[in-house]
């Protein structure tokens, strides 16, 4: 249920930029500067947070996770500074870069014994 939320808050890109663009009159330039912000802190982070997610319980990371994603998403909403959703979806892309980790290391801790998580 955890990284569903996540995605909710990470996928929802395609739904708000069409018409974000069109109402800043940007063109698909910005929008290439929006999604590629996003990637390239995401992949960043998501490689450099690992010494992060391992020292702060997951559980935490994963509830100010989603609190400040949704925080960031609602900003996204209420500004016109394309600028500003640029820093906005790359933080977005920061706070999503423990999403993923923070849920399998759950996992992990439900399921210690590899042997009672299942076969492929």
């Amino acid at each position: 249920m955890a990284y569903m939320s996540f995605l909710l808050v990470r996928k929802n890109y395609g739904f708000w930029l069409p018409s974000v663009l069109s109402e800043l009159g940007a063109g698909k330039g910005e929008a290439g500067l929006l999604g590629s912000t996003f990637e390239i802190v995401y992949g960043s982070c998501a490689l450099l947070n690992g010494v992060i997610i391992d020292l702060v319980s997951p559980k935490l990371l994963l509830t100010y996770g989603l609190l400040l994603s949704a925080l960031v998403n609602i900003g996204i909403g209420s500004t016109s500074s394309l600028p500003l959703m640029v820093i906005l979806w790359g933080g977005n892309g920061f706070i999503q870069s423990f999403g993923w980790p923070s849920v399998t290391n759950v996992f992990l801790s439900w399921f210690p014994d590899p042997a009672s998580r299942g076969a492929w």
